[in-house]
């Protein structure tokens, strides 16, 4: 985020359900106990905690439909650039995946709409219009995505490579492949910082920063920000080429150095969704930690300064000063986002380079 906005960007950090100081209240339980079933969550709201609604995790359409919710609040004057890292880049092609579908939907209409059957213009009016437990539960899913000015997937997977199991064992080989499996199902990486070390950030890290960010990964998420078997399952077919002319640039960002998503998974972006790729040798996982922060956010400037319209400015009022300065606040639901983002935190830091 400082560098960013020392470039001229507003930046915005958005903690989801249940991450972070975002908290979920009493009637977002109770909405969560509605649509608990279709969506995979528990189906009677925690007792012991507000913040504890899913007890299998928040759902992949619902943080999506939170981002929306969020971007929608703000009222940007140019559509922004969405940027997930790792598992926030399953988020940012979903979302991409839902504007592929808001226009299909689009083109259906207007194909409904120059039909001379008013029976089939009918038909497909019912169908479209029709709404699940889970849109009643939390209105905002049905609402549709705001356009972007372009995506970023840093140190993300590609749709299609999550459980690309047979690949990532010709990659690292069967003993780290088992090493990798008994982290994630052990989450040895949540309870022993050698672990940690060894998965996110190797040697890129000083002992003191490592300690700090551990720590703060161990105590920032109150329920998983996923649905495990969603993820396990999640395989959505790539868009057509011509969809993808429609859709935002996209730039996938990766670590040659990364032990939890492969080069190869970041590579698959480059015709899954016509990404640019890069991958950075010595960079790990979590690359936005660290000395190695700088040339990873040197490499997203230069790509934002190359893509069309992705020199995003927020329609905010707020003065700048001299420095660019993190102010926290609380995101605003809009759009009549119902139980969406105004229960969000968002860091946001403004450009202290703000061009009129």
């Amino acid at each position: 985020m400082p560098a960013l906005a020392a470039a001229g960007h507003d930046a915005y950090a958005l903690s989801l359900r249940g991450q972070g100081t975002s908290q979920l209240c009493a009637s977002q339980q109770q909405a969560a106990a509605a649509a608990g079933d279709a969506e995979g969550v528990t189906s009677q709201p925690s007792s012991s905690s507000s913040s504890k609604p899913f007890a299998h995790g928040v759902p992949l359409a619902l943080n999506v439909a939170d981002i929306a919710a969020f971007i929608r609040s703000r009222n940007f004057s140019t559509p922004p650039v969405l940027v997930g890292h790792s598992l926030g880049g399953m988020f940012v092609q979903e979302y991409l995946h839902q504007l592929h579908r808001q226009q299909q939907q689009q083109q259906q209409q207007q194909a409904v709409l120059s039909s001379t059957s008013a029976a089939d213009a009918s038909t497909n009016t019912s169908s479209s219009s029709s709404s699940s437990s889970s849109d009643a539960a939390f209105p905002h899913l049905s609402e549709p995505a705001p356009r972007l000015s372009g995506a970023v997937l840093l140190a993300s997977a590609c749709a299609g490579t999550v459980m690309s199991f047979g690949q990532f064992i010709a990659d690292v080989g069967l003993p780290e492949f088992l090493y990798q499996m008994y982290i994630v199902f052990s989450c040895a990486h949540l309870n022993d910082i050698g672990t940690a070390r060894y998965c996110w950030w190797q040697d890129s890290m000083d002992e003191q920063d490592a300690v700090k960010h551990f720590e703060a990964v161990r105590s920032s998420s109150s329920v998983l920000p996923y649905v495990t078997k969603e993820v396990g399952a999640w395989k959505p077919a790539a868009p057509e080429a011509a969809a993808l002319q429609q859709l935002p640039p996209v730039l996938a960002l990766g670590g040659a150095a990364d032990r939890i998503i492969r080069p190869f998974q970041v590579s698959a972006a480059r015709e899954y969704w016509g990404a640019d790729v890069v991958l950075m040798d010595g960079v790990t996982h979590d690359m936005l930690l660290g000395p190695q922060a700088s040339a990873v956010s040197e490499q997203l400037l230069t790509w934002l300064q190359q893509v069309p319209m992705a020199s995003v400015r927020a329609a905010r009022d707020s003065s700048t000063g001299a420095e660019a300065a993190a102010v926290p606040g609380q995101a605003t639901g809009g759009g009549g986002s119902g139980g969406g983002a105004e229960q969000l935190s968002v860091q946001y830091m403004a450009s202290s380079r703000r061009q009129p």
